[in-house]
């Protein structure tokens, strides 16, 4: 029997991966079983972070037909994709457990999230090119809140080079983009201020190394008020 951490209750239930990335890759395995094709682009989507599109793709055909075959070979490339997002499960529940809750506003982000998870989840779920490049942003940047972690837990034992991990400019990039994505593909006026706020937040966290992102986090002022 698989064991989780101590503290992996369900109250853990609703994290990131688990709740949004994985379970909207499960889910897709399940509309394998029961459709009859596959757009092609759909199922470049599958892999995270996805392979380049063939180059002159002008030929490719834009729907395949769902084989057994095929259905299999897909089902195997989704689940080498939650396998290797499963990998970075553990350090986001120590990130939310250790980084974000002894904070004011680190509880504050994860009040905001909890409100608006199943609108979240709704949009990457209707949106797999958007929910390819939210895993892969998330991959892209877990070396840095891997570093985060290690400087919340162990202070200054923890080593020079987990503790001058940064934010690279590639990872601040795409969390703006995705940050706008989500905005765009919502009506929710409250949601929509969130966004910005975040978009606002992250600008300063910029080039920023785990250190220094975690001193900022504690000194920050919860009240951001995107969402009031």
């Amino acid at each position: 029997m698989l064991k989780a951490p101590q503290w992996a209750t369900k109250k853990d239930d609703d994290c990131f991966i688990r709740s949004v990335l994985t379970r909207a890759l499960g889910e897709l395995i399940l509309d394998l079983g029961v459709a009859k094709e596959l757009s092609a682009k759909l199922a470049r989507e599958v892999d995270i972070p996805r392979k380049p599109a063939p180059k002159g793709g002008t030929g490719e055909r834009k729907f395949l037909t769902l084989t057994p075959t095929l259905r299999s070979r897909l089902a195997t490339r989704i689940m080498r994709s939650i396998l290797n997002l499963a990998n970075t499960y553990i350090t986001g529940l120590d990130f939310r457990v250790n980084v974000f809750m002894p904070t004011p506003r680190g509880r504050q982000v994860l009040d905001y999230y909890k409100r608006y998870l199943p609108e979240i989840y709704e949009i990457a779920r209707n949106d797999y090119a958007l929910l390819n490049d939210l895993a892969s942003a998330w991959l892209e940047v877990y070396p840095f809140v891997t570093g985060m972690v290690k400087v919340a837990t162990a202070g200054e034992n923890a080593s020079a080079s987990m503790r001058r991990r940064k934010l690279s400019t590639r990872s601040y990039d795409a969390g703006q983009d995705l940050i706008r994505r989500f905005s765009e593909a919502s009506n929710d006026s409250r949601f929509q201020a969130v966004t910005r706020e975040f978009a606002s937040e992250l600008s300063e966290y910029r080039d920023l190394d785990a250190e220094q992102a975690v001193a900022k986090l504690r000194a920050s002022n919860a009240l951001r008020g995107g969402a009031a």
